[in-house]
């Protein structure tokens, strides 16, 4: 699905993306693409591809013409430069010694790579998402607000939280083109935390597959008794997994440590 391979000449390819769908074509020295884009609520269980396909119709969306060499290509996943903000359906209170983790699937950033060059021949976000400010004017940041909400799932002795279904929406373990994210947060503290959003930035995160399935890095809030956050970003076993795409900024966990609890605050709206 996301490997590189040799197209032939004059032939269309086409990738299935739970709903939504990808076409390339190679004539000579040059490519056509096309992506078609589809909104949350027309998602279904189709995901595969590359398969050989006659040419797209027109009216589903714009085909673009670039120019390079090359003969291996291959559709790649990424998490998008914007962030995203997710919501839970009633604010949760943490307790002091509580765990709460949250289950998020990502919709991907999708680049069409050619393996004889960067940049890409070409990009786009399959599924149509709406963007949100969030924050106040100055120190808030853009991002993408999923319509997805979190609610509650109990596992153990800790909370679970995971995408589910909401009035417009139904996001199912097997939408394969997203990518899973967790995004666990401790409250070490004294003191109860008033969780309803987050803010999942992604220039921290790498891109694996695993077992058919697009996973990324574990992100990790622990709230201290000083009123700070500690906040990690733990790979775990997933530094064996096959690796898609990498970290923007390898070393801003740093950053956002140094940064202290007004950045995270604003991050998780706590």
């Amino acid at each position: 699905m996301w490997d590189f391979f040799e197209l032939k000449n004059n032939q269309w390819y086409r990738w299935d993306l739970n709903g939504a769908s990808a076409f390339l074509q190679k004539v000579e020295d040059a490519w056509y693409v096309q992506f078609n884009q589809i909104p949350f609520r027309d998602l279904n269980d189709e995901f595969g591809g590359p398969y050989p396909v006659d040419a797209p119709a027109a009216e589903n969306g714009a085909i673009s013409f670039i120019v390079g060499k090359g003969k291996d290509a291959a559709l790649r996943p990424y998490l998008s430069e914007i962030p995203y903000l997710v919501t839970v359906p009633d604010e949760i209170r943490i307790m002091p010694g509580a765990k709460i983790r949250f289950d998020v699937m990502l919709p991907p950033f999708l680049r069409f790579e050619v393996s004889a060059h960067e940049p890409p021949i070409a990009e786009a976000m399959p599924f149509v998402l709406s963007r949100t400010w969030f924050g106040d004017t100055s120190d808030g940041i853009l991002c993408h607000s999923l319509p997805s909400l979190l609610v509650p799932r109990y596992d153990g002795n800790s909370i679970s939280l995971s995408n589910a279904e909401d009035a417009a929406v139904k996001m199912e373990p097997n939408t394969q083109s997203f990518i899973h994210c967790e995004l666990s947060l401790h409250n070490t503290s004294r003191t109860p935390i008033d969780f309803n959003q987050a803010v999942i930035d992604t220039d921290m995160l790498n891109v694996y597959e695993k077992d058919g399935r697009l996973v990324t890095d574990e992100i990790v809030l622990d709230s201290l008794n000083d009123g700070t956050f500690r906040m990690g970003i733990h790979h775990g076993q997933k530094k064996r997994y096959k690796k898609l795409s990498s970290s923007v900024n390898g070393c801003k966990s740093e950053v956002l440590l140094q940064r202290g609890v007004e950045f995270v605050k604003n991050m998780t709206s706590i």
